[in-house]
């Protein structure tokens, strides 16, 4: 039995460092993936971030929106707005910025309707928050309804 128990130890041991090690690996995969991002080298960035959701980064929700916010830079549209939802679903502490970033891309995707919604969803996360003000004006304006572009202007004032 205590053969047993030493053997069941030494095993828990070597996967509690097997764990730690794919941790390191993931933070150092995110933080070369964040140093490229701010490079603009976002391909080299998407590698580093896929690389460290491979690896299990413990930060799922943050690692979500910064690869959210990757492909807008990079201007891949559709798959920042899987990410930023993705980002929504785990809880980050960005859900501002992730539905901003959302209407970003569905403005530049001339998707209005959504881009109104997500701006909505905005101001509801941070109301106050003056882009999505303008972004709204600007929509409203796009979709011909100077009445509700106007209205926004007025509610900022």
């Amino acid at each position: 039995m205590n053969t047993l128990l030493h053997a069941l130890l030494v095993l828990f041991l070597c996967l509690a460092e097997s764990l730690a090690l794919f941790a390191q690996k993931a933070d150092k995969s995110f933080a070369k993936g964040l140093a490229l991002l701010n490079s603009g080298e976002y391909a080299g960035a998407l590698d580093h971030f896929q690389k460290a959701e491979k690896d299990g980064y413990a930060g799922k929700a943050l690692l979500s929106y910064t690869i959210g916010k990757t492909y807008l830079f990079a201007d891949d549209r559709k798959n920042a707005v899987s990410y930023f939802l993705q980002a929504l679903e785990l809880g980050t502490d960005s859900a501002t910025e992730a539905c901003f970033g959302i209407s970003t891309a569905y403005f530049r995707m001339h998707s209005y309707s959504e881009a109104v919604e997500y701006c909505l969803k905005t101001l509801a996360a941070q109301p106050g928050y003056a882009p999505a003000y303008w972004r709204l004006n600007v929509i409203y304006s796009i979709m011909g309804d100077a009445d509700k572009a106007k209205e926004i202007i007025r509610s900022c004032a």
